[in-house]
């Protein structure tokens, strides 16, 4: 008797799960994000995906390190939201290789983490390009 209601309590989660995975994949039709951990301004493949994914009418979330213009079709574009990261300090190069490196990583991941689920809307599909 317990471990049919066991059952059922999976089943229940399982179907509420698939209910709130579609909804949510079926209100983030047609935004794409394009995200680079580099410059963006120096990052001409994704300015072509970007330029390409918008040209067919999706919205598109571009997010990386702003350090150079952005190209005017991409900049004036309605379609293109640019959202720029903050970069890293200059305090961090100058601090020993390996300590630098675990700095950056947990700078990095804290600004992703903000960033993906706290500025940009769902969206259906990621691009990266890591440097």
């Amino acid at each position: 008797d317990r471990i049919m209601l066991y059952y059922i309590a999976i089943v229940v989660v399982v179907v509420c799960f698939i209910y709130i995975f579609s909804q949510w994949a079926q209100s983030g039709k047609g935004i794409v994000t394009v995200l680079v951990l580099g410059d963006m301004g120096h990052s001409p493949r994704m300015q072509n995906h970007v330029s390409c994914l918008s040209s067919i009418g999706l919205k598109v979330e571009f997010i990386g390190y702003l350090e150079s213009s952005l190209p005017p079709h991409i900049d004036s574009s309605p379609l293109v939201k640019v959202t720029p990261m903050t970069p890293l300090p200059k305090l961090v190069n100058k601090l020993p290789r390996t300590i630098r490196y675990l700095v950056k990583f947990a700078i990095q991941a804290f600004q992703l983490t903000f960033v993906l689920l706290c500025r940009v809307p769902k969206t259906r599909c990621l691009l990266l390009q890591s440097p």
